[in-house]
């Protein structure tokens, strides 16, 4: 090791991920190789990511991103590259010369990603292990990870591994609490990817098939793309789930020792847990769904095994229980606190980072291959060279080896199928892909490749969507027949009884229907209630915190009238049934409400849903929230215009038919508000929440501006500012890892410190419209409501173009009616010009407009849907209610 004190270290490993058990091992690894001193310099080489680079901070290993990086640079190095990302980094090494490059297998299935990157019939790996055995350099996790490359060797590798081990510094053995006798709690901690997922799901099948009625907990700690898979109506009401999306750090663990029995996982989080002093038993896994009841103890498994196939588990010998012996364990007398212990000892006994540490390094001394012996490679080479002519036909952004990568998966998945599932294959996944022979296309032109095969492409994609769309438009339409018999229903049970109507709130700033609770609560036939919900969709944190405040917010509004969908202590959620004849909702995203508080669960039972969208309809991203299932399967969708309602009937699959022109009903209350008598002028600065990664709702500028809206304040002594985000914006900072937690705090106390401005997170803000002089925005519900003050605003745009890019012609129609910035200088003069000195030419044009167009049917829309409910359940009427 002494020869090569002079060398550079380079661990590779070009994901885009938020954070995993992968990335954490080759830092943490990184961190204690650099701690012993035999390479000058240790690298780990990434896409950016904050979490993990802040895991790197006070050590010598240097993160960069895969992006920027230079990797002439890397020239003489060593490197540490997982085995199917090989020829991701080739694609960067061309041309460079390297020193040991070492291969690491960390996954049971890793030879299989490798072997699906190249064309099915080259058979690519029963030729690469051998060479990577001859020049010793594929290094293994564990036993499990070996076998599948055994199978391909001339001759078994040797039994040595590079085994994981916890991300989390040593704990103590501690007394964990004694688990409930009433409910069992088991937790899942991990990424919620293909190939964990299936795992999930065949722990759930388990869990359902097991005697007895006893409820179950599932926490589900982590979140990913394949989430959908898990189908939460199949397992209800018996399993209660409990989405905590990712947690980190000292949350994560203190979560996991007051919520959770039983941990079922696998990998890094295995060991973890076992650090927390936590029951663990170790689940098997595939990319595809499987049945298999075996689970195995961590301190059962042999040669650092922890994750393996179904099928692996009789060669590992393995001893396994099912779920039902492993339940009954847990829960017998100290059974919790024995198996925690056993597990906990195992972990520290067997699992360390020192001893991983210094055996990959043996493992780097001993390879004999290099970025040149790769490249010299008759089956690597060759693939190299399909690579490019594959570039040479496709448009530049699908160009990478990813693009080319996941283009094979498709062919090879269609090449092993039979005749009857590759046509349905190809229906699935697009026939370009799939029916033009490999080397067909690569005689083709590239300029007529593109032309035809993007033609062909789009002309696919739309016969799929088209029929997609018209069976959804049938299913509709069926949905809306439903309805007159369970009006019918509703009136028969509520002849002479007030009728129940709840209203699913998450957050109190976004309450459009509240105007009708109002309305209700002086009605002598309505009976409203208010089931606050949390939203689903993002971290533990923000869903905890934002459910308490919006509680505490609209308990302090109307007490007893608001009630909990969410009980922390027990981890459930308010099933509605048909107990409230009649549901408001303001939400049409299924992934932010829990499955008992959104309109599917309400289907089938005698309810009529209403929806009132949360905001104004102004920009085309409303056009998306149109063709969602909600917007066609409700009973009444309320419209706030007749210009909104000619576009939604080019849109919406029904046509219109359960929409009802009710004017913008969030703005009704506004006329209860007076304006507060005030010397100082004072504006509103909002900025939208979407800051990155959003397509067609790229309307946010606060990275842009966020330096200049807290010096605003101190350039404009005599102006009082008023700092309004939108509630996701800081939320969405933080989990894109633009801004960390930090930065989030201390820009807060900036605006907060700043004497003439105030920092508003209230839920109601119809006052502070009503108080303001002027609004500064980028926001879309505020375009339009704004208006309705008839006062000066101005709208921040990143280009002219983008006022028809992304409004609808009612936003359209608003936006005349403002004054625009594109820049710092072109808010000051709004500022300076319309607001200090009062030049405000567009002031008759836009009250016009906003007493003609906007408030159609102002302040009467809650009224409007009131009356048709009398008329429709409080009387002999049939539907009622159509344009």
């Amino acid at each position: 090791m002494e020869g090569r004190k002079s060398k550079k270290l380079v661990l590779f490993f070009e994901k885009k991920q938020r954070i995993g058990g992968s990335s954490i091992f080759l830092i943490e690894i990184a961190k204690k190789i650099a701690e012993l001193g035999v390479y000058d310099e240790v690298w780990y080489v990434n896409h950016k990511n904050q979490e993990l680079e802040a895991r790197c901070e006070g050590s010598a290993v240097h993160c960069c991103d895969v992006a920027d990086k230079v990797f002439e640079d890397f020239a003489g190095a060593d490197f540490v590259v997982p085995a199917n990302y090989l020829l991701v980094f080739l694609t960067r090494m061309q041309g460079i010369q390297t020193g040991h490059l070492l291969l690491f297998d960390w996954h049971p299935e890793m030879i299989a990603f490798l072997e699906n990157q190249f064309p099915r019939k080259w058979q690519a790996c029963e030729k690469l292990i051998p060479f990577f055995q001859q020049t010793k350099a594929l290094a293994f996790m564990d036993k499990s990870c070996k076998i599948t490359a055994d199978r391909l060797a001339s001759e078994p590798f040797p039994n040595k591994y590079i085994p994981v081990f916890s991300s989390d510094p040593p704990q103590s053995f501690c007394q964990l609490k004694e688990p409930s006798s009433g409910r069992v709690s088991i937790g899942w901690l991990g990424r919620l990817d293909s190939d964990k997922t299936y795992a999930l799901v065949n722990l759930l099948d388990n869990l359902k098939r097991l005697p007895g009625d006893i409820p179950i907990d599932v926490h589900i700690i982590g979140d990913g793309n394949c989430r959908n898979l898990i189908r939460i109506s199949d397992y209800t009401p018996r399993i209660r789930f409990i989405f905590t999306s990712f947690l980190m750090g000292s949350v994560r663990d203190v979560y996991i020792q007051e919520n959770i029995d039983l941990m079922v996982t696998m990998g890094i989080a295995a060991l973890d847990c076992a650090n927390l002093s936590l029951p663990v038993v170790i689940a098997p896994a595939a990319s595809k769904q499987f049945k298999n009841n075996q689970y195995v103890y961590l301190y059962d498994t042999d040669s650092y095994s922890l994750g393996w196939h179904p099928q692996e588990i009789e060669q590992l010998n393995l001893t396994t229980h099912s779920i039902e012996k492993i339940i009954e364990d847990i829960y017998a007398k100290n059974g919790k606190k024995e198996i925690g212990r056993r597990c906990y000892y195992f972990c520290h006994d067997t699992f360390d980072v020192g001893k991983s540490a210094g055996k990959l390094l043996r493992c780097i001394e001993k390879s004999e291959l290099s970025a040149q012996g790769c490249f010299d490679f008759p089956i690597i080479r060759k693939q190299l060279h399909a690579l490019k002519c594959y570039q040479r036909l496709r448009w530049p952004a699908k160009r990478d080896y990813f693009a080319y990568s996941a283009f094979m998966g498709k062919v090879n998945a269609f090449l092993g199928k039979t005749p009857a599932q590759r046509i349905r294959y190809a229906i699935k996944v697009g026939s370009h892909y799939l029916f033009t022979p490999l080397r067909s296309l690569f005689r083709l032109a590239a300029k007529d490749f593109y032309l035809v095969g993007t033609i062909w492409r789009k002309a696919e994609n739309r016969v799929r969507k088209k029929v997609k769309w018209s069976q959804w438009c049938r299913q509709a339409a069926q949905l809306q027949d439903l309805f007159p018999a369970k009006i019918e229903a509703i009136k028969e049970r509520y002849q002479r009884e007030k009728i129940p109507v709840a209203f699913i709130v998450i957050y109190s700033t976004t309450f459009p229907s509240e105007p009708v609770f109002e309305k209700m609560l002086h009605s002598e036939r309505f009976d409203p209630y208010i089931i606050v919900s949390p939203d689903m969709q993002r971290s533990l944190e923000h869903k905890i915190n934002t459910y308490r405040k919006s509680y505490a917010d609209l308990t302090a509004m109307y007490g007893d009238r608001v009630l909990h969908g969410f009980d922390e202590e027990q981890q459930s959620y308010l099933e509605l049934g048909e107990n409230y004849p009649v549901v408001f909702f303001n939400n049409p995203y299924e992934k932010m409400a829990h499955p008992y508080h959104y309109e599917r669960y309400f289907r089938d039972k005698n309810v009529l849903t209403i929806y009132i969208n949360y905001g104004f309809f102004s920009l085309k991203f409303g056009r998306n929230i149109v063709k969602m299932d909600i917007y066609s399967a409700i009973w009444k969708v309320c419209i706030d215009s007749p210009e909104n309602y000619a576009d939604l009937v080019k849109q919406q699959a029904i046509k219109g038919r359960n929409a009802l022109i009710t004017g913008y009903i969030k703005m009704d209350r506004l006329a209860d508000f007076s304006t507060v008598p005030h010397e100082r002028k004072m504006i509103i600065i909002a900025p939208h929440h979407t800051v990155m990664g959003w397509k067609e709702l790229d309307i946010s500028n606060f990275l842009m501006y966020s330096d200049f809206f807290a010096e605003l304040p101190s350039h404009y002594p005599e102006i009082d500012f008023v700092f309004r985000p939108h509630p996701l914006l800081f939320n969405n900072l933080l989990e894109k890892h633009t801004w960390t937690r930090e930065q989030i705090d201390t820009y807060i106390i900036r605006i907060k410190e700043s004497p003439n401005c105030r920092y508003d997170d209230s839920g109601d803000y119809l006052q502070l419209f009503a108080d303001s002089d002027a609004m500064i925005h980028d926001c879309g519900s505020y375009i339009g409501e704004y208006l309705f003050t008839e006062k000066p605003c101005c709208y921040m745009l990143k280009a002219d173009k983008q006022v028809r890019k992304v409004l609808l012609p009612m936003g359209e129609a608003c936006m005349a009616h403002y004054y625009k910035a594109f820049c710092e200088a072109d808010i000051c003069n709004f500022i300076e010009n319309v607001v200090l000195k009062g030049n405000d030419p567009l002031k008759e044009k836009r009250q016009q407009f906003s007493r003609t167009h906007l408030k159609f049917n102002y302040p009467h829309g809650a009224q409007t849907i009131i009356s048709l409910l009398e008329e429709t359940i409080c009387t002999d009427g049939e539907n009622g209610g159509t344009i």
